[in-house]
């Protein structure tokens, strides 16, 4: 029941809402990849590649945050086009 209301609601949303959420998913697929090639080129050696190690953890923390920062955006830009 809160699913299909919850579903109904995202594909009610407006323009401007849909393409902040889309370009936070493109902007945190690609933080991940980062963060993932990095772990990749790492090697399993974290004494030697540290900071490469730190990065790719720091890329990962960032993918999160943009994601959770789009989401706000597209609730806050919903909200002020369905008062408008």
């Amino acid at each position: 029941m809160i699913f299909r209301k919850t579903l109904r609601s995202m594909i009610a949303m407006s323009e401007g809402a849909w393409l902040i959420t889309l370009r936070g998913m493109q902007l945190g697929c690609a933080l991940l990849l980062g963060a993932i090639v990095l772990l990749i080129d790492c090697g399993g050696d974290l004494i030697t590649n540290y900071r490469q190690y730190i990065t790719a953890l720091s890329l990962n923390e960032l993918c999160q945050a943009v994601l959770l920062v789009s989401l706000l955006a597209s609730v806050c830009v919903e909200d002020l086009n369905r008062r408008a």
